[in-house]
């Protein structure tokens, strides 16, 4: 272990590293973070993550640097009544910020990210994301998938 540390000591930490330490450490991150991506980027229905961004925007973790803090608040303000501009908006600055945390679950996007991994000598854990995981649908097109993957199995 002494010797681990030691030669990484000089090595300047990654800033997604950074970033994921502070979801951790913050006492609201982990439950804002999973809250994030079960109740905006899941659902189906941009109304129903509006309303859900509304609600998680009132309990917004310190860790995030002032300027999301203050697109969440604002944000979160108005999805509910502008769900279509907002949400889409919410979710790609959340894959922006967060990209080497997580990848979308369709096979194209998620082989592709596992290639990159695996060229820079990365080994990835897969799991679901969000209290739910991949077990639970949100919406009727999801529902449909799980239904017809069940069907096979």
């Amino acid at each position: 272990m002494r010797h681990w540390l030691a030669a990484s000591a000089d090595i300047k930490p990654d800033p997604s590293a950074q970033r994921l330490a502070g979801v951790l450490k913050d006492p609201r991150g982990l439950e804002f973070t999973l809250g994030f991506v079960d109740k905006v980027v899941r659902p189906e229905d941009l109304r129903v993550a509006g309303k859900n961004l509304e609600l998680l925007a009132h309990r917004i973790p310190r860790f995030l640097p002032w300027y999301l803090r203050a697109a969440i608040a604002v944000g979160g303000g108005f999805a509910r009544i502008l769900p279509w501009p907002i949400i889409p908006i919410s979710r790609g600055v959340l894959r922006a910020w967060s990209r080497i945390w997580w990848s979308t679950a369709d096979p194209k996007t998620l082989g592709k990210t596992l290639q990159k991994l695996r060229t820079r000598g990365i080994r990835a854990q897969c799991e679901p994301v969000g209290r739910g995981g991949a077990r639970r649908p949100v919406g009727a097109q999801q529902a449909r998938r799980h239904a017809a993957v069940a069907g096979q199995g």
